[in-house]
């Protein structure tokens, strides 16, 4: 499998790289402050503070990446953790957090804690991604949530903010333990490609095992507008991968 995937990516890579992804137009590729201020707008719950760094080209930054869950790293996935005062306040009206406490189940490659939460409706199990909103990716939100009936990519299902906190709730999904199937990993990529966007960080922890033992594409928290360049990187690096 592994032979037939790096014989298809030798003859196609470039050309599926250097596409203009479908129904994206070139000259748009060239503003990506736009389309990223596009993108806020879609979701109202976004602060006025956070559109207004957005528009002046300020984006999310990298060096206030999740200053708060300094000292959680050491913490093994799979523990309980204590939550803050503010994230629980913007869980526990949605989600079952018995103690103020909550599964970690992953970290994304923005530094973010995962959580697995249950919650009070429909009693669901789910994955809840939390952000605080100034190291928010203005893009990683519309291109998870377009992209969630996409095949081998994590389901989204809702997102808001409270106090200071972005949440993302997914589909329940550990990390894996096994490489996923490479045509359902290139097709995955490619679907992110096509919706106009690239990943940048492509590699085992990129992706996820649903409680269906399925295994998809996840955390878009780095994800950046389409360009070749990225969209050949993302191809290269997950053909190192397999």
């Amino acid at each position: 499998m592994c032979v037939s995937m790096a014989d298809d990516f030798d003859s196609d890579i470039i050309h599926d790289a250097f596409s203009t992804p479908r129904g994206i137009e070139p000259c748009v590729l060239g503003t990506p402050m736009a389309r990223s201020l596009e993108s806020v707008e879609s979701y109202g719950w976004l602060s006025e503070t956070f559109k207004s760094a957005v528009s002046r080209g300020a984006g999310f930054e990298p060096e206030r990446r999740n200053p708060f869950w300094k000292g959680e790293g050491e913490v093994p996935m799979g523990e309980m953790v204590v939550l803050d005062e503010e994230v629980l306040q913007g869980l526990k009206r949605r989600f079952c957090v018995e103690g103020g406490r909550a599964e970690l189940i992953r970290r994304c490659h923005d530094g973010s804690p995962v959580y697995k939460l249950r919650h009070q409706m429909d009693r669901m199990f789910y994955a809840v991604k939390v952000t605080p909103i100034a190291s928010l990716n203005p893009h990683e939100i519309p291109a998870t949530s377009t992209l969630s009936t996409a095949p081998h990519i994590v389901e989204y299902y809702n997102s808001w903010a409270s106090n200071s906190y972005a949440f993302i709730q997914l589909e329940s999904a550990f990390p894996v333990q096994t490489l996923p199937d490479p045509v359902a990993a290139y097709a995955a990529v490619r679907a992110l490609h096509k919706a106009g966007y690239c990943h940048t960080q492509i590699s085992r922890e990129s992706f996820v095992s649903t409680c269906l033992e399925e295994v998809k594409l996840a955390d878009f928290s780095m994800c950046v507008e389409y360009t070749p360049e990225d969209a050949l990187a993302d191809l290269l690096a997950l053909k190192d991968m397999m």
